[in-house]
């Protein structure tokens, strides 16, 4: 589904996604696992170090939170629409 709201004074976008993910899908040997993703889902990977993932979002003014339920891992992130390409790709720029 696909939610949208003019304004007159920025154009925002903000994107949700939900995962079938939630701590109800967590292996018994790795309890809380869906927890641990959601708080460093922005602390690095193999090619991004934190500071690179923080200077994306930040220099951009881009809100990025994370959720998990039960059944669910969820995502929100907003951000201006003209950086929603550069948000949404891999690119750092």
């Amino acid at each position: 589904m696909l939610l949208t709201e003019h304004t007159a004074t920025h154009s925002a976008v903000t994107i949700y996604a939900t995962l079938d993910a939630g701590n109800l899908h967590d292996p018994d040997s790795s309890l809380g696992l869906a927890n641990f993703v959601a708080r460093v889902i922005d602390r690095g990977t193999e090619s991004r170090s934190p500071d690179e993932i923080a200077e994306a979002l930040d220099g951009r003014g881009v809100s990025l939170t994370t959720g998990v339920t039960r059944h669910l891992l969820s995502l929100s992130c907003t951000c201006l629409s003209e950086d929603i390409e550069a948000i949404m790709t891999s690119s750092p720029t």
